[in-house]
């Protein structure tokens, strides 16, 4: 069976019954023509173990053995996280459960966090008694280990849920259950494949590989669409005229920027984080990492994006209040993302707390998510001095005219989108804008967040 080749991982940890349980596998499923790709024959003297890692990650079928000792090793986890960050996961892995990683007993789970915890707090701590210049390659190691911390209490509580088997079930059917869901799931490739149009014009993909820490963004085609609101009860004046404008193509963060996501930024760049932020003192807390990131004000947002784009040699930055709308409305010119009526199942508009990033289902065709009801959004867009109403130079209709200036003077206000949870629902609508002062960081229950643009 050719399709299979290349395309069917194991992920273990080497030693023990482990191992034991993976020979079994490997030759189980030879019997049936699957070969499966495998560290110890396949990656080779002097192979580079990241690449083979990686590889692992991007499988289309990966089968996991999940061992305590898998749930401590770095390597593992890495991989585990890889296959985690690419998608259809639930689809792509086959998972063994062996006995020693209970992950069915919440103070496990919870042991494993105490774990991650700990080795980031070691590392941590005997770098800080060597010079930064001497520590090449060791900011990885804590990059890594903090990357786990932030998934692994998700993963393992996403292992959980699954029905696994026991390994004793699966030597009694000769693991026959992993090999139909390997041969259902090659199937589906093969006949996802062929229905497939290659020649269909695709100018950029929806989502494009990223770094662990950097947010994924949605291609927005650029065009014609409508912005603002016309005059009517409840819009205020300054949301009119409803015009028409044309923008480039863009790619807009799928998401707000989530709290793990920030975290890389204010380790790296050893920045302060202000109280309002919420965070454990310069740490995000356990079970925060995919919370927006709140309490940040237009510069730190500002500096966060410089410092992406340096890290990743993209060009990203605060959209623009256009950009900002059009990815809002999804092509279409209703009231709200999803349609013209309020619905309390598409945002979190109205609950007490914050809600993780993408919590909630797609708010519109174009696949964004938390674009209203959960945080405000900075964008670029100077708005003037007061906050009642905009300045008339910036007043509607929207003009490239250099109102998206990063460099316009402090006294000047900068345009807010979308809405946080304890907004008013009149505030979940796409064309709703107010002006905020650049150092403002929000107020309770309304903290100021951002989603970046990436320019293409």
């Amino acid at each position: 069976m050719p399709d299979y080749e290349q395309s069917i991982f194991i992920s273990y940890a080497w030693g023990s019954e482990r191992e034991e349980v993976v020979n079994q596998i490997d030759q189980a499923l030879q019997k049936r023509g699957i070969r499966i790709i495998r560290d110890k024959r396949d990656l080779g003297y002097k192979g580079s173990i990241r690449e083979f890692m990686e590889r692992i990650g991007q499988g289309n079928c990966v089968i996991v053995v999940i061992s305590d000792k898998y749930l401590r090793s770095p390597n593992c986890m890495f991989e585990l996280v890889e296959i985690a960050d690419g998608k259809e996961f639930h689809e792509r892995i086959f998972p063994v459960v062996l006995s020693d990683a209970d992950i069915y007993n919440p103070l496990k789970r919870i042991e494993y966090i105490k774990h991650w915890e700990a080795k980031i707090a070691e590392l941590d701590q005997a770098m800080r008694d060597v010079g930064q210049a001497n520590l090449q390659g060791i900011r990885d190691d804590i990059d890594l280990y903090t990357r786990i911390r932030a998934n692994i209490a998700e993963l393992t509580s996403t292992l959980k849920d699954m029905n696994t088997l026991t390994p004793d079930m699966h030597r009694d059917s000769d693991f026959n259950e992993i090999y139909d869901g390997i041969e259902k799931r090659m199937k589906e490739s093969r006949l996802s494949s062929a229905a497939a149009t290659p020649s269909a014009p695709t100018p950029e993909p929806q989502l494009i590989e990223t770094a662990y820490f950097e947010p994924q963004t949605i291609f927005i085609l650029g065009g014609l669409f409508w912005m603002g609101s016309d005059a009517g009860p409840g819009v205020p004046a300054y949301e009119s005229p409803r015009h028409e404008i044309s923008l480039p193509a863009f790619r807009m963060g799928k998401t707000p920027v989530t709290n793990a996501q920030f975290e890389e930024f204010v380790r790296d760049m050893h920045r302060s984080v202000a109280p309002e932020m919420g965070w454990d003192g310069q740490k995000v807390p356990a079970g925060a990492e995919k919370l927006p990131v709140v309490g940040v004000t237009f510069y730190e947002a500002v500096a966060y994006c410089d410092w992406l784009s340096k890290k990743t040699n993209r060009k990203y930055s605060l959209p623009n209040e256009a950009q900002w709308e059009k990815a809002c409305r999804g092509g279409t010119n209703l009231i709200y993302p999803w349609d013209d009526d309020v619905d309390a199942e598409r945002s979190n508009q109205g609950q007490p707390t914050l809600s993780m990033v993408e919590y909630y289902p797609e708010q519109n065709d174009y696949g964004v998510f938390d674009m209203v009801g959960n945080v405000r959004q900075w964008t670029c867009t100077v708005w003037g001095e007061k906050r009642i109403a905009p300045d008339a130079r910036y007043a509607y209709p929207y003009k490239d005219d250099g109102r998206n200036d990063l460099n316009a003077s402090k006294q000047l206000r900068r345009v807010v989108r979308g809405s946080a949870m304890k907004d008013d629902v009149k505030w979940l609508r796409c064309s709703a804008r107010s002006g905020q002062a650049p150092n403002d960081v929000g107020m309770p229950g309304a903290r100021h967040s951002f989603r970046v643009v990436m320019n293409v």
